[in-house]
């Protein structure tokens, strides 16, 4: 093991080597907290982090771990370990992202998945990986791997901007009034403002009409009715 040319031996020990990493400092440090991120915060990560792919991408040549990342079998172990953590996500019941997590029973903070240290090193990899990969591929350019150019891109974008722009989401919670006209007429006066947490209020540019947002609906149920069979 590590010798040269690398393969997926290397890669799977250095997922290890990560989740490992990942898992100390969930454990001493506690989960990530992506509200620090919100913009401006995320569009400097962003930049310092292409600059430093670029760098990467330059140094390829004399540090040979640059180089290997943009290898398929980098590319291809990093996509195992975050599909691992994603089938574990998927078994474990996640807490929503504004509640805090019981610390005692959940030490590796896999009931959040997306703040836990664990995956976030995993993930951090695989879009390294990707955008190496991009880098090595665009220069030179060659029409031949345009397909292959957008696809990746468009994968590194929608990642990083899943990733980042989690701080900017807001979650909105609105109050409607509805009357139940038939034919699911709206309420009289439209919604004008929304919660945002519990302290804070956003009014819209525009009202909102609870015809948008609900339907009136009727349920009849019926008495159950007692019925002995007596047979013949």
């Amino acid at each position: 093991m590590w010798s040269k040319p690398w393969s997926y031996k290397e890669g799977l020990t250095i997922g290890a080597g990560l989740l490992v990493i990942g898992i100390l400092l969930q454990m001493t440090v506690g989960a990530i907290n992506w509200d620090l991120f919100a913009c401006p915060v995320n569009v400097i990560v962003l930049v310092v982090y292409i600059i430093a792919l670029i760098a990467m991408h330059l140094l390829r040549k004399r540090v040979y771990l640059f180089g290997w990342l943009s290898h398929y079998s980098a590319a291809v172990s990093a996509l195992l370990w975050v599909v691992g953590m994603t089938v574990i996500m998927g078994l474990i019941r996640q807490s929503p992202s504004g509640h805090a997590s019981n610390a005692s029973t959940d030490l590796l903070g896999f009931s959040q998945m997306i703040s836990s240290w664990p995956f976030v090193l995993l993930y951090f990899w695989m879009v390294t990986a990707l955008g190496l990969t991009i880098l090595r591929a665009s220069f030179p350019f060659k029409l031949s791997r345009l397909s292959f150019l957008l696809n990746h891109i468009g994968l590194f974008i929608a990642l990083i901007a899943a990733t980042l722009g989690n701080a900017d989401m807001q979650r909105l919670k609105m109050t409607t009034r509805l009357r139940a006209f038939p034919g699911c007429k709206s309420s009289d006066s439209p919604t004008t403002q929304c919660n945002y947490g519990k302290q804070y209020k956003i009014v819209p540019t525009h009202a909102l009409s609870s015809s948008f947002l609900f339907c009136a609906f009727t349920n009849r149920q019926r008495a159950p009715a007692i019925i002995i069979i007596i047979p013949v």
